[in-house]
């Protein structure tokens, strides 16, 4: 009993005394009134507590894209990011997608009388016309033909080119018959031109469009661009989706971003042929208050 009487006693003793209040007189002999324990700051990980925390946002929608309009998905880092954990980015690839079908229609075009000004260079036109025949018709008629000169012309000779029928010609002279013609080889060219204008007129009907889903095409060697920089390479190469194998996981992006990467981020994705893109990205870090 003494014994544990005494561990208490001990125990008593070493607890810290309340501060004795000083009078005036004490105060006259020079005592000093007690010192106030120092206030330590928090332990580091319990000021992170109270202070920061982890974050999650995640960034993603569906659309479609081709060769003149790239997918853009847009994200946001918080400014008071004081450590980026991890940026991620999952690419799940859809067929191209639309939503209407156009009716049966035609087209109407009218093009109304007019010209067109051509100029030509000069030039030369090389034409080859085959062997051929050329009938002629003469109507009778005769010469007279004097012997002698054109000073002292004698008796003449009459000269009678007669027409027979429509296939030739004789050529007579005082009645005998010196030669007969009905055709004479020979060439020629021929020039034609012509002029005009045309209206094609037709009519144009339209009886409304049919609604749905349809699909077209995969998109084709995908790439990646981070801020206008294609990281592509960096990711395993260009992404080829088919059907079964559409959905590329997990991508690590985490090593792209420093620590005062902050404010808005841009990812594009670029196609060879149109399809349909829905990203999933992820930044998960830590932010303070």
């Amino acid at each position: 009993m003494d014994e544990q009487n005494n561990r208490e006693q001990e125990a008593e003793n070493q607890m810290p005394q309340k501060p004795k209040n000083l009078t005036l007189e004490d105060l006259k002999q020079g005592a000093q009134p007690p010192q106030q324990p120092a206030r330590t700051p928090p332990a580091l990980n319990e000021w992170w507590n109270q202070n920061s925390g982890l974050n999650l946002s995640t960034f993603g929608f569906a659309d479609n894209f081709d060769a003149s309009f790239p997918f853009t998905l847009p994200f946001y880092i918080d400014h008071n990011t004081r450590k980026i954990i991890e940026v991620g980015l999952t690419l799940y690839f859809q067929k191209f997608r639309g939503y209407t079908i156009p009716a049966a229609h035609t087209h109407s075009v009218t093009i109304g009388n007019h010209t067109h000004d051509v100029t030509l260079g000069n030039h030369t036109h090389s034409v080859t016309i085959g062997n051929h025949t050329h009938d002629v018709t003469v109507a009778d008629h005769t010469h007279i033909v004097f012997e002698g000169t054109a000073s002292t012309p004698t008796t003449p000779t009459t000269w009678t080119i007669g027409h027979f029928g429509t296939s030739g010609s004789n050529v007579t002279l005082g009645g005998t018959v010196l030669s007969s013609e009905s055709s004479a080889a020979g060439g020629g060219q021929t020039v034609t031109s012509a002029s005009g204008g045309g209206t094609t007129v037709s009519s144009s009907t339209a009886s409304g469009a049919t609604f749905g889903i349809y699909e077209d095409t995969f998109p084709a060697d995908v790439h990646v661009l981070l801020n206008g920089v294609d990281i592509t390479t960096n990711l395993g190469g260009v992404f080829n989706p088919i059907v079964g194998d559409n959905v590329f996981a997990n991508l690590d992006l985490t090593g792209f971003f420093k620590k005062d990467d902050i404010g808005l981020q841009v990812l594009q994705f670029t196609t060879s042929s149109r399809g349909r893109c829905l990203p999933l990205l992820w930044v998960k870090s830590i932010i303070t208050r």
